[in-house]
């Protein structure tokens, strides 16, 4: 049986079902991380908040007392708001810890907390430059927590959400006008609608839906890919996940819009440089290929939020990264500095934007899309990780010994946390394969293929594998 903090900390945060926030957890992690924040960060204020979820209000209260009777100010967002709006108010409190709690697009029983140290550095196994959350996890393990406190600390609300807007209006390129045809937005009953709808209700041609926070989900998980859209009749609809980082586009035949196709599309309005952009390992070479004929020099990396930021921020002339779950980062310049952020206004006033003034390239871009097979990411749980650990090895090897060529590592030489493995031939086919950073068990496959003949046979093939 897993031990409790097995079931808490992952690689990027800790999740697990809301059943283990007992109040003696919530206590026992709370006193971890002021110790860690205090003994090896040097910070003394902390930015709090929760998306949607039931459980999160109940956390952020537990938490916020401790905080301040261990002596730190809490900037304190006691509503729901999204995770990009948190970041946000982090990249205005630079010197501040911060502890959102979410579980971002995960079913409703869930929740979770992501952490992020002075300079939107997350806290995370796999960034040493904070420590890494295992240090976490060890005053966790033990008990540790600060003793005898000099002060109590205070309370201090700050409303940051006209500044998010704007900051993202002054952002993007200003030329060019936003888009004037409809569009169906549904929050899932996440958290996003708080920071984003006041500003798109002036849109007179948008509609809504699901736009009241409910960490009761009522309409489902609060995961876009998991929806299985009938029929909507604006010209498109534009979904969010539970915490708002996740921002899915479907266009009128009610396909997917791939996120790296959104990302190329918008790549303008973010930065008028040309230069180096990140995408995961599912990205459509296709994509990569217009990418680079068009100036951009592109790099893969792993999936996961801190591991693509710790990228970016290693080499601040990275100009943004695109995962094809539905995530956009980017290096924000902000105060002289430059940070690697998510920040979905940004992302979405660029797509409002490019929507509007760029239909050509987007028909170009759906049509290169639809001319090859994809089977977008799917999901298989395992009764434990070892045998997930066998099956993905298992089904690596049968294609290996079918011809197919594996990368698995970054352009450094350091693991990828993906298997990329293609067939590069007329008929080419591109596999992806990963054991999933935050839920215990999971795997995680996609396939995009030149035919789709060919793409279905090799879904089944992976299929026929798990299945025995």
């Amino acid at each position: 049986m897993l031990s409790i903090a097995d079931s808490l900390f992952h690689l990027s945060d800790i999740r697990a079902d809301s059943s283990l926030f007992s109040s003696e957890t919530i206590d026992r992690l709370t006193n971890a991380e002021a110790l860690y924040f205090y003994k090896d960060l040097g910070v003394n204020t902390v930015i709090l908040a929760r998306d949607a979820r039931l459980s999160g209000s109940d956390i952020l209260d537990t938490k916020c007392n401790i905080l301040l009777s261990l002596g730190f100010d809490v900037i304190l967002y006691q509503n729901p708001i999204s995770t990009p709006f948190f970041y946000f108010a982090c990249l205005n409190y630079i010197d501040a810890a911060g502890i959102m709690i979410s579980a971002s697009h995960n079913p409703k029983n869930y929740n979770g907390e992501k952490l992020i140290g002075p300079n939107l550095i997350p806290i995370s196994s796999n960034y040493e430059k904070t420590g890494s959350l295992d240090k976490i996890r060890n005053y966790f393990e033990s008990g540790c927590k600060i003793e005898n406190p000099a002060r109590k600390g205070k309370v201090i609300i700050k409303d940051l959400k006209d500044s998010y807007i704007e900051f993202a209006k002054n952002y993007i390129d200003n030329e060019g006008s936003y888009f004037k045809g409809s569009i169906l937005f549904d929050f899932l009953s996440g958290s996003a609608s708080v920071e984003l709808l006041p500003y798109l209700t002036t849109f007179s041609s948008f509609s809504f839906k699901n736009f009241v926070p409910n960490g009761s989900f009522p309409q489902g998980d609060p995961n876009p890919i998991k929806r299985k859209i009938t029929s909507f009749d604006e010209d498109y609809l534009i979904m969010f996940d539970g915490d708002g980082d996740r921002m899915d586009v479907i266009s009128k035949d009610l396909k997917q819009i791939p996120p790296s196709a959104i990302f190329t599309l918008i790549l303008p309005y973010i930065s008028k440089k040309k230069g180096t952009v990140c995408l995961d390992p599912k990205a459509s070479p296709l994509i990569i290929k217009y990418l680079n004929s068009n100036g951009y020099k592109t790099l893969t990396v792993p999936n996961g939020h801190s591991q693509i930021k710790r990228i970016m921020n290693d080499d601040k002339s990275i100009i943004a990264a695109v995962e094809e779950s539905g995530h956009y980062y980017i290096n924000i310049k902000y105060n002289d500095n430059i940070y690697a952020t998510e920040n979905i206004a940004i992302v979405l006033l660029a797509l409002l934007k490019a929507l509007e003034n760029d239909s050509e390239k987007l028909s170009f871009l759906i049509s290169l899309t639809n001319s090859y097979f994809r089977e977008r990411e799917w999901t298989y749980s395992f009764e434990d990780n070892e045998v997930r650990k066998a099956k993905l090895r298992e089904i690596t090897e049968i294609f290996l010994s079918l011809g197919y060529s594996k990368k698995d590592t970054l352009y450094d030489g350091t693991p990828l946390g993906s298997v990329i493995l293609t067939k590069d031939t007329d008929n080419w086919v591109q596999v992806t394969l990963r054991a999933s950073e935050t839920e215990l068990f999971i795997a995680r496959f996609e396939v995009l293929a030149k035919a789709q003949e060919e793409g279905k046979k090799v879904k089944a093939l992976i299929m026929d594998v798990l299945s025995k």
